[in-house]
């Protein structure tokens, strides 16, 4: 007898449920590795309630270091952290003493600064993050005012502004899913004065999670399997249509 067309679509739609519990499946073995990231950022402004979260493990003071000695060009790591000046040739400097008003730094004798007026960045390495960053901003001017942007392991970015600010200022961030970079940058053109760090806090630096081997195994026994049931229905469909056009045509 003919078949008509609503027979052969209906066959089909069948056969996609089928499908479904398998790219469930699929989709849990690639989901269930990875962990999901939030935008949720906390905000601290004293160096004293950012230690008592109990996430910082280190605190560099620059006061292990010579006054006036230069720890790097454009590019300094100190305790885990990538300090990065986007001044080509910018060196950072401990103890520059670039201050005109007290107090000079939060630990004597050093703070850790550049030469030039910036953008400057800190950063943990190659896929790695923390989940705590906290520091003191000193200026030579009696305000402080710029913007520190956190950005997360998700890429997504938190606007922290330092407008008109008491000398030095504090923050400290903690995000759960992991920071991986802190911007400092002016946040007017008349504050372009120049600034530095002190008493540098962080939690443990840990590299972002990657799918272990076994997670790549269900991976590709997932797609196997989609592969091989996707090939069987199709030559069960041209094997049934095939019948069907010979006994049509008998």
């Amino acid at each position: 007898m003919p078949y008509s067309a609503s027979d052969i679509t209906m066959r089909k739609c069948s056969h996609f449920r089928k499908e479904i519990p398998t790219s469930l499946l699929l989709f849990a073995a690639i989901a269930l590795p990875w962990t999901a990231y939030g935008d949720v950022v906390t905000v601290f402004d004293t160096e004293a309630s950012f230690q008592q979260t109990g996430l910082v493990v280190s605190t560099e003071t620059f006061d292990e270091f010579p006054v006036g000695s230069v720890r790097g060009t454009e590019t300094a790591r100190l305790d885990g952290i990538i300090y990065t000046s986007d001044q080509p040739g910018n060196r950072w400097i401990a103890g520059i003493h670039t201050h005109q008003v007290p107090p000079q730094y939060i630990s004597p004798p050093n703070d850790f600064g550049t030469t030039q007026i910036g953008t400057d960045t800190l950063t943990f390495g190659d896929g790695e993050f923390t989940d705590a960053i906290g520091f003191y901003i000193l200026t030579a001017g009696l305000e402080t005012s710029y913007n520190i942007t956190v950005t997360t392991t998700d890429g997504q970015t938190f606007l922290e502004p330092l407008v008109f600010d008491p000398n030095p200022s504090f923050r400290g961030f903690i995000a759960p899913e992991g920071i991986s970079s802190v911007a400092v940058t002016n946040a007017f053109p008349q504050s372009e004065i120049n600034y530095s760090f002190d008493n540098v806090s962080r939690g443990q630096i840990v590299a972002a999670p990657v799918p272990e081997p076994c997670t790549f195994l269900l991976l590709a026994g997932g797609l196997a399997g989609m592969f091989i049931l996707r090939r069987k229905a199709r030559n069960k469909t041209a094997h049934t249509f095939f019948q069907r056009t010979t006994v049509l045509r008998s």
